[in-house]
């Protein structure tokens, strides 16, 4: 076969919102862990499973009906941006759940670190209250300075991290998907 797969907003949602096994979640990880190199091969998907070309197919099938992942899309190359050049219009705080800065830009570094420590908080003290929740990323909206920040916890496989921004649809930027598997790639530990 000589299909590629790219990725969907959705699916990048559906990837990074829990960290609870789940076979469609693994894949879509590894998919993009694998798109910073560009398109996803359907030999890609296959050496993921092993080889065992039934089971890629089923499950590519289930991630296509789903809108998880689209055909033949134009590759995105991210091999050499960084964080910064993904994002560079929004204003954004990466840290760890401890609350160490990973990278920050818009904000004063004092600032950061302050924004930093209370999404750390909020994060700790907030459960989920729906079912339907596990398909998207844990979001906690707060004001900081008098505007509106949004704070969401993504789980990138083996790494979690929160994305603070005082940008309400960063979500639905064009360069979440490209961002996010920087990030996976980035901070892979296999």
């Amino acid at each position: 076969m000589n299909a590629c797969y790219l990725i969907t907003p959705q699916g990048v949602r559906y990837a990074i919102a829990s960290n609870q096994p789940d076979k469609k979640r693994l894949l879509l990880l590894f998919i993009l862990k694998k798109i910073s190199d560009g398109l996803v091969s359907f030999d890609d998907v296959t050496g993921f499973y092993q080889h065992d070309k039934k089971l890629a197919f089923k499950e590519i099938c289930s991630l296509l009906d789903l809108q998880l992942i689209t055909l033949n899309e134009p590759a995105v190359n991210i091999a050499n941006e960084t964080a910064e050049e993904i994002l560079f219009n929004n204003e954004f705080i990466l840290s760890d759940l401890h609350g160490l800065i990973i990278y920050y830009r818009g904000f004063d570094p004092q600032t950061a670190q302050q924004i930093s420590a209370n999404a750390c908080e909020f994060i700790r003290a907030s459960r989920r209250q729906q079912q339907d929740a596990q398909s998207t990323p844990l979001c906690i909206e707060t004001t900081w300075q008098n505007s509106g920040i949004k704070i969401y916890r993504l789980y990138l496989e083996n790494f979690s991290c929160l994305l603070t921004s005082k940008s309400h649809s960063i979500l639905d930027h064009k360069a979440f998907v490209p961002c996010i598997s920087y990030l996976c790639s980035r901070y892979s530990y296999e």
